[in-house]
């Protein structure tokens, strides 16, 4: 049986609802590494992509290379904005693969590393 215009709607509806509820707790997310990050000395910076001008990035400087994601517009902007400073590097250029892959490896390396990093940082 074919769906009526109501159902189709209606089912639209819920998916809208499902993206955002998606990417609200992935900013959230990305806000709490990034102030976790920033608590183990890691530097952590909030940026500008010229293609995406109300999406700002967050951009974390792990020990093994950059990550960075874009976050919603609106209340999680501003609190990137509010939280970290200006970044003046900008882009690596990673793909979304390279980040995956700088993730595991800090995530294997654990604070030994970090503690390395950020000594270096500070000499």
């Amino acid at each position: 049986m074919t769906p009526t215009i109501e159902e189709l709607q209606a089912e639209i509806e819920r998916l809208r609802e499902a993206r955002d509820t998606a990417y609200r707790d992935r900013n959230y997310a990305v806000l709490l590494a990034a102030k976790l990050a920033r608590f183990l000395g890691l530097p952590v910076t909030c940026g500008v992509d010229e293609k995406e001008v109300n999406w700002p990035v967050v951009y974390i400087q792990l020990p093994c290379g950059q990550v960075s994601w874009h976050l919603s517009p609106g209340m999680f902007a501003r609190i990137a904005r509010n939280t970290f400073p200006k970044d003046k590097a900008g882009w690596d250029g990673h793909t979304t693969d390279e980040k995956n892959t700088r993730i595991r490896s800090f995530l294997r390396t654990g604070i030994k590393r970090v503690q390395k990093f950020t000594l270096a940082l500070s000499a």
